[in-house]
This record gives C-alpha cells, structure tokens and sequence, in this order.
C-alpha cells in the first residue's frame, strides 16, 4: 500500500464543529461522572446505614482476647460498658485498659 498525502484521511472535524463537538462530549462526560459519583456515594451510605443496624459479632459475654479470660479467670474482670454521671453507657476504657492493682 502506498500512501500519498493526497490520500491521507483527515480526522479533524470540520471548522466551527469541532468546539460544539467537543463542548458537547465534555458536558456528557462531566454529567456521567457526576452521576457514577452520586451512585457510589449513595451505595456507600445505604450499606453504611443497613449494616449498622445488625448485631455485633461478639456478644457483651464473649472473650474478646486472651486478656479477658486471663482477668476473668483471676476475678478481675472489668465491664465492658459503664454508666457516666449522666446515666448514659459509654465503654469502660479506664477500667479495661488501666494497669490491674
């Protein structure tokens, strides 16, 4: 095959059409990008939301590490969840992570 640059096809759109063209093609692109960003996020909250509405995997009971059975063996168990002043529960994290006496 021989070319010729007589022959040569041009991949240039005509004059005029090439920035409606590409105008265009940019404002599709952007509107599908903006679109697959909404669905990802909405995807996300939705497992987000759905999976925080199951039971924990461990119950309150169940040794969590071969630190609570060594406490619980030696009676020095500390709960996992503690009142405040307030009388709301938050996680006993002084009683479980300070040094045992």
């Amino acid at each position: 095959m021989s070319s010729r640059p007589d022959q040569l096809v041009s991949h240039r759109p005509p004059e005029g059409a090439s920035l409606i063209a590409s105008a265009s093609r940019g404002a599709r692109f952007a509107r599908a990008a903006f679109l697959a960003t909404v669905l990802a996020l909405t995807g996300a909250v939705w497992i987000g939301t759905a999976s925080g509405c199951s039971e924990p995997l461990l119950a309150a009971r169940d040794e969590r590490s071969p630190f609570d059975r060594y406490d619980a063996v030696r009676n020095q168990h500390a709960p996992q969840y503690v009142e405040n002043k307030f009388g709301r529960r938050q996680p006993n994290l002084v009683g479980r992570l300070s040094p045992k006496k």
